[in-house]
């Protein structure tokens, strides 16, 4: 459900195919007019540089289904966090990710390859017929291989969006058990809520435990003074302190949802927040690098009165 455009990599077996060679595309990578996704599949250059990392691993995904010599490919970790819509904290990798059964190839410049057995029930078909690990696994499977926040931004995630509850997650953790980074997945598992509706929403409920704050109510209702009734990302003491976690793409999303300009978002949110400024005492904002550096969203809390109740603790990232 990407709302960026998806990229149809150029494939030389196509090409081969209607022309008899696929020299020309061997020769546009070489004059920088196209990008070498994986061996035998390219794009123009215009077309990668006007996407994300998660749509140039989408289209990574396909190249690689395209090669495969026979049956479906097992798409795990980033792969399948990218067609399952799963954010990613950090770089996304260059090449597919697939899983093989014990003895199976090894990875190489198009692919990394995993050997691991893996139970059918954690495996899912998806409508395009991409054969992915289920929602937990992969969100297990980047708790336990990338960074901490990730683990986090991951569980909150399913638990937000897809409705996951957490001891479904406990319980695949216990089911799994051992495995390489298996504490680390369960400590990002609790730690994750279920109220978190983007990876700065996640940040920034990890940052406040990681200053010793309080923890805030999140998606906490309000009436505003235009009688509307609207839902606020952070509150505490019962909606007196009220915050609002700001990126980008939060306008640049619901703008296009709408139909609107962002200039109208903007606009629209200005109205909401002049609603909702004279329910409460304090109202802040703070962005992903506030969060991510920690200090200056110390001190909004601070300025705001958000009961510190503990020690800080070391940033998680």
């Amino acid at each position: 459900d990407r709302r960026m455009p998806r990229i149809t990599p150029m494939l030389a077996s196509d090409r081969f195919a209607s022309t008899g060679s696929s020299h020309a595309l061997d020769a546009g990578a070489r004059r920088g007019a196209l990008v070498r996704i994986r061996h035998g599949a390219y794009a123009t250059v215009d077309e990668w540089g006007a996407v994300d990392p998660g749509t140039r691993m989408l289209a990574a995904i396909d190249a690689t289904r395209s090669a495969a010599r026979t049956g479906e490919p097992v798409f795990a970790y980033e792969s399948a966090a990218a067609k399952h819509g799963i954010p990613l904290i950090g770089a996304w990798p260059s090449r597919a990710h697939v899983i093989t059964a014990h003895g199976g190839a090894t990875s190489n410049a198009s692919v990394i390859r995993t050997r691991r057995m893996t139970p059918r029930e954690s495996l899912v078909v998806l409508g395009d017929g991409a054969v992915v690990t289920s929602l937990i696994t992969t969100a297990i499977d980047l708790a336990a291989t990338r960074t901490p926040l990730g683990g986090i931004v991951a569980f909150d995630h399913l638990r937000f969006h897809h409705g996951v509850d957490i001891d479904e997650i406990m319980a695949e953790l216990r089911r799994r058990r051992p495995f390489p980074g298996v504490r680390q997945a369960e400590t990002a598992a609790r730690r994750s809520t279920a109220r978190s509706a983007t990876p700065a929403e996640s940040l920034a409920v990890t940052r406040i435990r990681d200053l010793g704050y309080a923890k805030p109510v999140q998606q906490f209702g309000v009436t505003g003074i235009d009688g509307n009734d609207y839902e606020v990302d952070l509150s505490w003491r019962g909606g007196r302190i009220l915050a609002e976690i700001d990126g980008r793409s939060k306008y640049e999303i619901a703008a296009a949802e709408r139909g609107v300009t962002v200039t109208d978002r903007l606009w629209a949110e200005k109205h909401r927040e002049d609603a909702i400024r004279p329910t409460c005492d304090r109202f802040f904002r703070a962005v992903w690098n506030d969060l991510w550096l920690g200090h200056v969203f110390d001190r909004a809390l601070t300025a705001a009165g958000v009961p510190r109740i503990a020690r800080r603790r070391a940033l998680t990232f």
